[in-house]
């Protein structure tokens, strides 16, 4: 009886437990089917974004590659390869980046670069902004600057900036009729490279000091007092330097022996002169004598 009743009374508590542990089943069924749909829209997402990323990347390579077709024709003068336009004939422009013009005016140069490939004609660009040394070897005070270069031979383009005019001016020879610049204005004369090399020495120190007040937080009055002392420094050790280089060159000239001193009365060399005087005085004196007793006996024979 006792057991019965056990048994009785435990079905209950059996009964609530299923249903709890089914209850459980089903919210972590639920809750695994939630994450997996959250796990599989989070890969669909990631999966798009992917998918259109890969799209624009590959636009944006197209459309390099069409610009790089595009301006293809254009070469990049720098100092290294600047002995190129020495030779055949070319029409160089002169930019910087910040320049709205040369902005404005890029799309025409590159378009005149792809005509001029097929005419014989190299067509180049220089920025102003890196190349300062080409900038003051050209003279360069406005932007943007077009020069027409054959066989060393230099004339500024100062025609209207569009892409008849620029073909025209190739095509129909124009630039004979343009005066050359002259010959001591010419990039490769000896005065306008010392002026690039100018240019070249003017930016490196700004930069330097650029790093002096940006990097180093210098102020810029303590800037300006390093490069004076570095000036001074520089004129002392180049001055010493000439001063050697004559010295071991030219030597020194011989010098002259001084005169002797002038001799006082009273010495050796001065009672031998003395001496000399009297004795000149004394044989002056006999032969005035002499002379004087000749004609006393003249005058008495003549009587």
């Amino acid at each position: 009886m006792l057991e019965r009743s056990r048994v009785k009374r435990s079905e209950p508590g059996s009964a609530m437990n299923a249903h709890a542990f089914s209850r459980h089943v089903t919210i972590l069924n639920t809750a695994r089917m939630r994450l997996l749909d959250t796990r599989t829209s989070t890969m669909a997402r990631t999966t798009a974004f992917r998918v259109a990323f890969l799209v624009v990347a590959c636009a944006a390579i197209v459309a390099r590659t069409d610009d790089a077709a595009t301006t293809s024709h254009v070469q990049a003068i720098t100092e290294e390869n600047a002995h190129l336009i020495e030779e055949g004939e070319w029409m160089l422009e002169f930019f910087a980046p910040w320049c709205p013009a040369c902005k404005k005016f890029d799309p025409v140069w590159n378009e005149f670069g792809q005509w001029a490939s097929d005419s014989g004609v190299r067509v180049g660009k220089v920025d102003v902004t890196v190349e300062s040394g080409l900038s003051g070897r050209f003279l360069i005070t406005a932007l943007p600057t077009i020069y027409h270069v054959k066989n060393k031979v230099y004339r500024i383009y100062d025609g209207h900036r569009s892409l008849d005019d620029l073909m025209s001016y190739v095509e129909e020879q124009k630039w004979e009729s343009v005066e050359p610049v002259a010959w001591w204005r010419a990039p490769s004369s000896p005065f306008m490279v010392l002026l690039g090399t100018t240019f070249k020495v003017s930016m490196a120190l700004r930069d330097v000091h650029r790093v002096l007040t940006e990097s180093y937080g210098i102020p810029n009055w303590g800037a300006y007092g390093i490069f004076a002392l570095a000036t001074i420094i520089i004129g002392v050790l180049i001055g010493t330097m000439i001063v050697c280089l004559a010295d071991c060159f030219v030597g020194r000239k011989p010098t002259m022996a001084p005169p002797p001193p002038p001799t006082k009365k009273g010495s050796p060399n001065g009672a031998d002169k003395e001496s000399e005087e009297n004795s000149a005085s004394a044989v002056a004196k006999e032969g005035k004598e002499q002379s004087r007793h000749r004609r006393k006996g003249k005058n008495k024979k003549d009587n």
